[in-house]
């Protein structure tokens, strides 16, 4: 038996054309098309009743259609059921067509929509298996929770592929995907076969008082690491045994180039190479002999090898000279011009944003995102009461957008043309990846992750559903490919440290002295503005946007007496004073001369 109500309305270019009927099942009604005497199909009626008696029960739920008047001109009070507002209401029927979501009175609708409820209840309840062809298992239980768009309350189970866990969720009757169970038993049955990325799960002891020593993947050193479970829950990056965890997880879950340099804890002196993301070169650095981390290779043409593909944005590093005291012209992309420009390079150290022409960094950068001031100002309507459509590039959207310029003041990030806005500021880099956390104020619960600036990595966090910002992403994956690479301003992080196990001295970076200083530092709750020696810190924290001829003077900690050279910005002069010998400022000279030669502009 053909399903007739589901077939298109067809109609070809013949002899006689008349008016029929055909249902249509986006909307659960019959409605009007020209009929001719050939080229036709079986979903074709007259008159109007021959529609409905045919075609009147299809399996549709009539109660998520949107009011529909029809094409009447009638004005005659109805009642429909509003799917997103969970109630029925009054609408005016125009006295024909329409569809079935049309009540004579307020009580028809309300039973209508508690029986519509029931039906797709016990649908829910009798099949648990989707129907054959629907989901792939394998898909299935990636899927997100989907309430629907119904506001009946029916606690479910679905599988959460970040936890690799079944969880509980609120179901609201219709509409909805596939993972959905009945039972905690029957969601673990279906998925627990599941190929869960249990090994980039972060660290969780659960929330039992138990003292159980596991071990588990830690993805930001490479390595399984030992943490004390409380006993239940957690998650399944979580190994009796070191062999266990080492044995599952592997090397490849982890970006090791993007790890800093880790001398380990022994006390040997070996040279290494390791991948330096801040200047997107293999460098050398001491290694202890033990432990450190997978960054970590016996040649640089090893190191070269093992991270070629690591997608480094070397257009957007500053220029730096290094530190020999060589003269080779060079070039580099400048992110805040968008253009290619000389300078001198020292002739060792330095960054991978260097060029020996012109042409090969504009055909090394010619796609790289720029910097541009203007494009990051907010849209100003000026001081004026005019009222003339202008564009402004949003920076928090990536787009250009229209606004109303009063005609006078206001900004330069102002355009006359879409056009115009989209050339300025097309190469713009967004920071999506500096955007705050924002759950939104719907009170959905959608398991999401961001990148957090102020740890440089990316979190978990609960979305409601609605009015978020673009740092939301659906899985840790998406999140780490979309902002694992970001230039994460490690050197103005906080130094961090929690009380855990190990405790060892480490150096950070001092934004507010420009240099390196000690912190006690354990083995875990920490954040990336955090390095094993003095001069890997130097090394790569030396070079930030801070003006060293504006600190005050700093002896340091240390008890030697070494008369160095400082400039006073109060007096306007270079200053002689005593230095314990390590540590301090940059505002740190050794004669007078180099001094006045570093900070003289300021006089």
């Amino acid at each position: 038996m053909c399903p007739v109500c589901n077939l298109p309305p067809k109609s070809e270019k013949c002899t006689r054309e008349q008016t029929k009927y055909y249902f249509e099942t986006k909307s659960c009604s019959c409605k009007t098309f020209y009929h001719n005497t050939c080229g036709i199909n079986s979903n074709n009626f007259f008159p109007l009743d021959d529609c409905d008696g045919s075609c009147r029960q299809p399996n549709c739920d009539f109660c998520l259609l949107a009011a529909d008047p029809g094409p009447c001109e009638a004005a005659i009070q109805r009642y429909y059921y509003d799917v997103y507002e969970g109630q029925c209401k009054s609408f005016f029927g125009g006295g024909c067509m329409g569809n079935l979501n049309n009540f004579q009175t307020m009580k028809t609708c309300k039973e209508m929509k508690s029986l519509g409820l029931m039906l797709v209840f016990f649908q829910v309840m009798v099949s648990a298996q989707p129907p054959n062809g629907l989901t792939k298992q394998k898909d299935r239980c990636s899927l997100l929770p989907d309430s629907g768009v119904c506001l009946a309350y029916f606690p479910m189970f679905f599988y959460n592929a970040s936890s690799c866990k079944c969880e509980e969720f609120i179901y609201g009757g219709c509409g909805g995907n596939d993972n959905r169970f009945q039972s905690k038993s029957e969601c673990q049955e279906l998925c627990g076969n599941y190929t869960c990325p249990k090994c980039s799960l972060p660290v969780d002891p659960g929330p039992c008082q138990a003292k159980i020593t596991r071990f588990y993947f830690n993805t930001k050193t490479c390595r399984c690491e030992s943490f004390i479970y409380g006993g239940c829950e957690g998650n399944s990056n979580n190994f009796p045994s070191m062999d266990q965890c080492v044995s599952t997880c592997n090397r490849q879950e982890c970006q090791v180039c993007s790890l800093p340099s880790e001398q380990g804890s022994c006390e040997a002196f070996i040279t290494r190479y390791f991948f330096n993301s801040q200047t997107c070169l293999c460098e050398k650095f001491t290694w202890g002999g033990c432990e450190g981390n997978a960054n970590n290779f016996i040649s640089l043409d090893q190191c070269q090898k093992s991270c070629k593909s690591f997608d480094c944005p070397i257009c957007s590093l500053p220029a730096n000279p290094g530190p020999c005291k060589g003269s080779f012209k060079r070039y580099f992309f400048n992110s805040h011009t968008c253009k290619c420009e000389s300078f001198v390079y020292g002739g060792c150290g330095g960054n991978a944003n260097r060029f020996t022409s012109k042409i090969r960094c504009q055909k090394a950068c010619r796609n790289a995102q720029c910097f541009n001031p203007t494009c990051y100002l907010p849209a100003d309507k000026g001081g004026c009461e005019g009222a003339s459509t202008k564009w402004y590039f949003n920076s928090h959207k990536c787009r250009c957008e229209q606004f109303v310029y009063g005609g006078c003041d206001g900004n330069e990030n102002r355009f006359d043309k879409l056009s115009s806005c989209m050339a300025s500021c097309r190469n713009t880099k967004c920071p999506i990846c500096n955007l705050p956390v924002k759950p939104g104020p719907c009170k959905g619960s959608f398991k999401r992750y961001y990148f957090n600036i102020n740890t440089c990595q990316c979190e978990g966090f609960i979305y409601g559903g609605c009015q978020g910002n673009e740092n939301n992403f659906e899985t840790i994956e998406q999140c780490v490919k979309s902002c694992g690479n970001f230039t994460c301003p490690v050197c103005n992080l906080p130094p961090k440290s929690e009380k855990c196990t190990h405790e060892q001295t480490k150096y950070y970076f001092d934004t507010e002295s420009c240099s390196c200083k000690t912190f006690t530092h354990s083995s875990c709750g920490i954040n990336s503005n955090n390095f094993f020696s003095l001069d890997d810190c130097d090394r790569s924290c030396r070079q930030p946007n801070c003006d060293v001829c504006l600190l005050a003077a700093d002896p340091g900690p240390c008890k030697a007496a070494i008369q160095r050279y400082y400039y006073d910005v109060h007096e306007g002069l270079c200053k002689s004073f005593i230095w314990g010998g390590c540590m301090g400022n940059l505002n740190n000279f050794q004669t007078m001369k180099k001094c006045k030669e570093v900070c003289g502009q300021h006089e």
